[in-house]
C-alpha cells in the first residue's frame, strides 16, 4: 500500500509516522504546495493530511485512492462530495 503524508511540518515534531510504515511504503513530505499536490499524490492509496487542500482535481489524480485521514477535526479542506463519488473513504481525528 502506498501511503502519502501531504504536510508533515503542520502536524507538530511530537508526531512519529514509523507505526504507519509497517502498512505499506511511506512517503512524507514536509508541505506540499497546490501545484505539486496532484503530482504526489498520483499513486497514493492512502492520504494523510492536515491543512492540505483535496480537491476534486486532485482525488481524480489519485487513481488508486481509499482512504484520506484528516489531521484535525474539520473536514473543510477536503471535497467530501468528490471523494464519496469515488466511494474513497475520509475520517479525522475526534
Amino acid at each position: 500500500m502506498k501511503i502519502t503524508v501531504l504536510d508533515r511540518k503542520t502536524m507538530g515534531d511530537d508526531i512519529s509516522f514509523l507505526p504507519i510504515e509497517n502498512y505499506g511504503e511511506l512517503t512524507v513530505y514536509d508541505i506540499t504546495p497546490p501545484e505539486l499536490m496532484c503530482e504526489r499524490v498520483r499513486d497514493a492509496e492512502v492520504i494523510i493530511q492536515n491543512k492540505a487542500k483535496i480537491t476534486a482535481e486532485v482525488i481524480a489524480s489519485a487513481k488508486n485512492l481509499k482512504l484520506i485521514c484528516e489531521f484535525a477535526t474539520g473536514y473543510d479542506n477536503i471535497d467530501l462530495e468528490a471523494a464519496s463519488n469515488r466511494g474513497i473513504v475520509v475520517v479525522n481525528v475526534p
